[in-house]
């Protein structure tokens, strides 16, 4: 294992009623992540 994290998408809620909003593919899930700060390295194409 090589201690890799892989996303291959996500589920967007509303906060409030917690109902399902849409999703998001694996560049879009790779992408917020990096933007967010909760993936620490990787490319994200513009």
């Amino acid at each position: 294992m090589d201690n890799k994290v892989v996303t291959s998408g996500a589920a967007i809620f509303d906060g409030h009623t917690l109902l399902l909003k849409g999703f998001l593919n694996e560049d879009e899930a790779t992408g917020r992540n990096i933007l967010t700060g909760t993936l620490k390295a990787g490319a994200l194409e513009l």
